[in-house]
């Protein structure tokens, strides 16, 4: 037989071993019809999905806050129990189906760029903490809880490079929104070395060559958030810079911009003007000019970002409502354009979602 023939034959079996879904660009949970809170599973069905939304397929594991890798290969998720409610982190590789549970409870897990771990917070009898976690179980300790101070709350970022981790430290002092004064705060990804202190500041998001976060000025219903960068390798927040001049409309409740993330280009922050009870319109913010573009649309539910393209062109925006029926849309996904000129439905009935660091529909 020629050798030419026996390389093709060769590659054929190849591809008849190699799974059908070695890796995936979407995954989600979906809400259950019709929905009200109590219809809805502790530990939902974990599905992934194509970039396009297509080819769905529902994994053999449930749990809550499915985050697939930014390589597309795995998920992370966690796995709710009662009457606790404390949850445990998994990780299930898409191609084959493992599951891997480190028993660690955990929190607002976030993958690094890399896809070799997560941080999150952790909460338990003998520790409390932002840590490391790797898909092996490997956990690293990045900081401590004390007395007057809770890390990383639902705002954990990693450097483009995976070699730092950024968070938003919460301190007891009552003098902003939330009840709380931010700290931010920034160390090596292995835990070594000292805290970076970046000033007062929340909700980081890190981008190519720096970190978008919140300021607030006043209090309670009346403060008012804005968007700043700061670049970590400074060490202080000497060089912190506001980027946005949000001014509250008349009458308005809206609290102002917050960044979710950066195009891969740095071009453009992505994130959303808050409101009242959960009410927000998803934003692209110039990262030179702070000048806001509405992506989403006015007085809409819980309309936030979820994801956007590797060409900066597209946002998935989650609009959730809480209809109930099954012929209700409700929990939509819209494949929305960066100019907010076009839009179409992405998915339909999710409750969560994450997209891998290669999406682009």
């Amino acid at each position: 037989m020629r050798r030419s023939m026996i390389l093709i034959l060769g590659a054929l079996i190849a591809c008849l071993v190699v799974p059908a879904f070695a890796s995936a660009s979407i995954a989600f949970t979906r809400i259950s019809a019709p929905y009200t809170f109590s219809s809805q599973p502790l530990n939902p069905a974990i599905y992934t999905a194509k970039n396009d939304g297509t080819g769905v397929r529902k994994l053999s594991v449930t749990g809550q806050q499915p985050e697939i890798s930014p390589d597309g290969t795995m998920v992370a998720y966690l796995v709710s129990s009662t009457p606790s409610y404390s949850s445990t982190l998994h990780f299930v590789t898409i191609a084959t189906g493992v599951d891997t549970n480190t028993k660690i409870e955990c929190e607002n897990a976030t993958w690094a760029p890399n896809s070799s771990a997560v941080a999150c917070n952790t909460t338990s009898k003998s520790f409390s903490g932002l840590i490391t976690v790797t898909p092996a179980g490997k956990s690293t300790v990045i900081a401590k809880n004390t007395s007057s101070v809770g890390v990383g709350w639902n705002s954990t970022t990693w450097s483009p490079d995976s070699s730092m981790i950024a968070w938003e430290s919460d301190t007891s002092t009552s003098t902003d929104m939330g009840g709380v004064t931010r700290k931010l705060r920034a160390l090596k990804a292995d835990g070594t070395g000292s805290i970076v202190k970046l000033g007062n500041g929340g909700f980081p998001v890190w981008g190519p060559d720096r970190i978008a976060f919140t300021r607030f000025t006043g209090s309670g219903d009346m403060a008012v958030e804005q968007i700043w960068t700061v670049n970590p390798a400074t060490q202080n927040d000497s060089t912190a810079k506001q980027l946005t001049h949000w001014t509250r409309p008349t009458n308005s409740m809206d609290s102002g911009p917050a960044p979710s993330m950066w195009t891969p280009n740095g071009k453009t922050i992505i994130g959303a003007v808050n409101g009242m009870d959960d009410t927000a319109v998803t934003i692209g913010v110039n990262a030179t000019s702070g000048k806001i573009t509405t992506i989403g649309w006015v007085n809409s539910y819980a309309n936030r970002p979820m994801a956007v393209s590797t060409d900066g062109a597209n946002v998935l925006v989650h609009n959730y409502s809480q209809a109930s029926g099954t012929n209700k849309d409700y929990g939509t996904i819209n494949l929305v354009s960066i100019n907010g000129k076009t839009s179409s439905l992405f998915l339909n009935h999710v409750s969560y979602l994450s997209a891998s660091a290669d999406w682009t529909p």
